[in-house]
C-alpha cells in the first residue's frame, strides 16, 4: 500500500484583483485579503479552505498594505495616494480614517492597535496609531526625520513599533 499525498492548496491558482501588491492573513487563518495597488484600489478576500475568491471591494488610491485587527473582523488598508486608511468590514468600506502623508505599510501592535507607516514623501514621515476596536485615529507621530522616507515597520509582541529609513540610515522605536 502506497503513501497518500498530502493535500495542497498550491495545485490551483486563483484569479484575484489586477496588480496584487500584498496580502494579509486573518488571525484565525480563515481569510486572506489580496490588496491590489491600483488607483482606485481593490481588495479581494480569499477563503483558503474553500479556495474561493469574493468579489473585489473598491478602496482609495494605491493601497499597498493592510492588516487585520486582532479579532479578524476588520481589515485596515493604507491608501498611499489619499493619506487615508480604509476600514473594511463585512465586504464593504466601513469608514475611512485620515492619517499622515503617504501611508504605506500597516501592522497590528499590541492587543488593540493598528499602526500605519506614513512615508511622508511630501513632508515629514511618521506613524499613525489607530484604536482597532473604536476604529479611530488616536494620534499621528512625526518621527522627526524630514526628507528621509520611511521604508519598513514592525511591531514587537509588547506593542513597541520600530521603523527604518534606508535613505536616513536609521532604526527608531515608537511607543
Amino acid at each position: 500500500m502506497g503513501a497518500t499525498a498530502a493535500p495542497s492548496l498550491l495545485t490551483d491558482s486563483l484569479s484575484t484583483s489586477a496588480d496584487p501588491h500584498s496580502f494579509a492573513i486573518s488571525p484565525d487563518d480563515a481569510e486572506v485579503a489580496i490588496i491590489a495597488a491600483t488607483d482606485p484600489g481593490q481588495v479581494s478576500f480569499v477563503s483558503p479552505s474553500a479556495l474561493t475568491v469574493e468579489p473585489a471591494i473598491g478602496t482609495g488610491g494605491s493601497p499597498y498594505y493592510g492588516a487585520f485587527d486582532p479579532t479578524g473582523t476588520a481589515l485596515f488598508v493604507a491608501n498611499y495616494d489619499d493619506g487615508e486608511v480604509d476600514v473594511l468590514v463585512d465586504g464593504a468600506v466601513d469608514r475611512t480614517l485620515a492619517v499622515g502623508a503617504n501611508p504605506y505599510r500597516v501592522v497590528r501592535a499590541g492587543s488593540n492597535r493598528i499602526v500605519t507607516m506614513n512615508q511622508g514623501s511630501s513632508g515629514a514621515p511618521g506613524v499613525s496609531v489607530i484604536d482597532a476596536s473604536a476604529r479611530t485615529v488616536l494620534r499621528t507621530i512625526n518621527t522627526g526625520t524630514t526628507g528621509h522616507q520611511l521604508t519598513s515597520i514592525a511591531s514587537s509582541s509588547a506593542g513597541t513599533v520600530w521603523v527604518t529609513s534606508s535613505a536616513g540610515g536609521y532604526l527608531k522605536a515608537v511607543d
